[in-house]
């Protein structure tokens, strides 16, 4: 039984609502009551999983539950998609276990909840969701922060929470009202964001922190563009085919290792199928020594902007 005078801090993020024991400042919070929360302590032990599906040296899989151990940092527990138990290592700063926290253990609370999370950042124009998918490296938080440098809202950053609604229609659920920049992004953007940043020369991520940028609904998915990187001298774009497409969506898609074995047998099968029908996808590959960002936003912008 949850004892529930011990979750005195409550959040809203992706389609959840958290109930915590400490505080997340990185979250927004949200006093509304719902049914179904996800419940978070610390705790003094932690069990391995009993006959994992899934196992390597730092996680452990079952249908209902996942340890997940970052080295130095903590031990997670995530069970049934609403309880994530905590142990930490000694020396570990709060910041250091709330980044994994609402990293891989909210990733796998997605998983147990059926909810898909793609790796992207989620911009909004009229209204909509647009998506800027790809691995690390490829520059969509950075275009996403020049999104929002010329009036753009943004949904969600590096995770995009995906769910069809009762219209069997995609919608893009809100993350938390923060973007991660390298230094050379922000310098890129001439951003006010650059004058309060300390140790500006050395080459390192920040979590900015949004206000109005933030957009705290939910929106239907209109478009999602699959960034790469590759030694060409010039952005190319294109339209790929049903089975490319299904390529891209797998591998963009964050832990799909969790579910390797009953992706094809489950409710995600039907995402996969759902998103070949959205409006706009496109492939966009861009010179790996050469991120010329002005032009792909308007590029991006022009190609969304036709169609409405």
């Amino acid at each position: 039984m949850v004892e529930k005078e011990l979750y005195n801090f409550k959040y809203k993020v992706y389609s959840f609502q958290i109930h915590s024991a400490f505080a997340i400042p990185e979250l927004l919070r949200c006093e509304d009551e719902c049914s179904n929360p996800v419940f978070i302590k610390f705790e003094k032990t932690i069990e391995n999983v009993q006959n994992p599906t899934y196992k390597t040296q730092n996680i452990q899989f079952s249908l209902t539950r996942i340890v997940i151990d970052i080295d130095q940092v903590a031990k997670y527990s995530i069970e049934n998609g609403n309880c994530i138990n905590i142990l930490t290592y000694e020396g570990v700063t709060d910041k250091e276990i709330r980044h994994h926290l609402i990293g891989h253990a909210f990733e796998a609370i997605m998983f147990q909840r059926e909810i898909l999370p793609l790796h992207g950042s989620a911009i909004i124009i009229n209204k909509h969701a647009y998506i800027l998918s790809g691995m690390a490296g490829c520059g969509k938080s950075t275009l996403a922060a020049w999104f929002i440098k010329n009036g753009y809202s943004i949904l969600a950053d590096d995770v995009c929470v995906l769910a069809l609604n009762n219209m069997n229609k995609i919608i893009v659920h809100h993350g938390y009202p923060r973007i991660k920049l390298w230094t050379d992004s922000i310098v890129k953007l001439d951003s006010i964001y650059f004058e309060n940043l300390v140790d500006r020369n050395i080459p390192r991520k920040y979590s900015i922190c949004l206000e109005n940028e933030f957009y705290t609904e939910t929106a239907e998915l209109k478009g999602i563009f699959f960034m790469e990187t590759k030694n060409k001298s010039k952005i190319t774009f294109n339209t790929p085919e049903n089975q490319e497409i299904k390529s891209l969506l797998d591998q963009n898609i964050f832990r799909i290792n969790f579910f390797q074995n009953t992706l094809e047998n489950s409710p995600f099968n039907l995402y996969l199928e759902t998103l070949q029908s959205i409006n706009i996808i496109r492939k966009v590959i861009r010179p790996k020594n050469k991120f010329d960002v002005e032009y792909l936003f308007q590029s991006i912008e022009k190609d969304i902007l036709d169609l409405n």
